[in-house]
């Protein structure tokens, strides 16, 4: 057997994974765990989506794709959230040629037809946007198929009294924010071709409007985002006006 055939994850402490997702072992420090011999063989199971896992005390829940790609075949850039796919769309061939690692977009395209669903209630399609948000061309933001409060202020502690900020929404009160302009874009509106750095444009200005017919992308120099900017600007301003500080 080739020296290469095991990796260490170098994230978790003393765990190895073979090249082809089929053998994950674990060297711990003390021997007697398991008969003076310090490897232990970790199994491999299927969680309700499909995807080969294993479970451990001190990181939890471990997908075998992600550990091989981690290893084996690492994303080209760092920087942003990278997702991996299986080429064959065999969720159980965890082999590090069937690996690849994709941004978003093409993720949501290779995999749309899992990542869209209907809202039984309105008939509106939610497709897959970033961390399990599913979003709407009408701006509705949902996690686990639940709508999300867009909030448009956040308590400013030091001055005592709300301000306001551009939409966003998070899973949970401790959450990470994510704009909803953002999450709309991302999914139904067509970025630039061959321009690195781009930003979103309400179309009427408005920042609260993020319907997908509102967004489109732009480059950063464009006249139009500047006055949209500015417009944004003001409705804050204005916003911050309506609250009064706190006692």
């Amino acid at each position: 057997m080739k020296d290469d055939y095991y990796r260490q994850v170098y994230r978790v402490k003393g765990l190895y994974v073979s090249c082809d997702g089929k053998k994950i072992k674990r060297e711990y420090e003390n021997k007697d765990m398991f008969n003076a011999n310090s490897w232990h063989h970790l199994s491999i199971q299927t969680d309700h989506d499909g995807n080969q896992i294993i479970r451990t005390k001190d990181h939890g829940v471990l997908r075998v794709d992600e550990l091989v790609g981690i290893c084996f075949c690492p994303p080209d850039k760092y920087g942003h959230k990278w997702y991996i796919i299986h080429k064959d769309r065999d969720k159980k061939n965890c082999h590090k040629d069937n690996l690849k690692w994709v941004p978003s977009y093409e993720y949501r395209s290779f995999c749309l037809s899992e990542l869209t669903y209907t809202d039984e209630q309105t008939g509106e399609d939610f497709v897959w946007s970033i961390d399990d948000l599913y979003v709407s061309k009408s701006g509705r933001v949902q996690y686990k198929k639940k709508d999300l409060v867009v909030e448009q202020t956040i308590s400013d502690s030091d001055l005592g009294c709300l301000r306001a900020v551009t939409p966003f929404v998070r899973k949970g009160w401790n959450g990470n924010h994510y704009h909803v302009d953002e999450l709309v874009a991302n999914v139904f509106c067509k970025r630039l071709e061959n321009v690195e750095h781009q930003s979103i444009l309400h179309i009427d200005y408005d920042m609260t409007n993020n319907k997908e017919s509102n967004l489109k992308w732009v480059e950063l120099d464009d006249p139009e985002l500047k006055k949209y900017c500015e417009q944004e600007k003001k409705d804050k301003t204005a916003i911050n006006l309506q609250y009064s500080t706190l006692p």
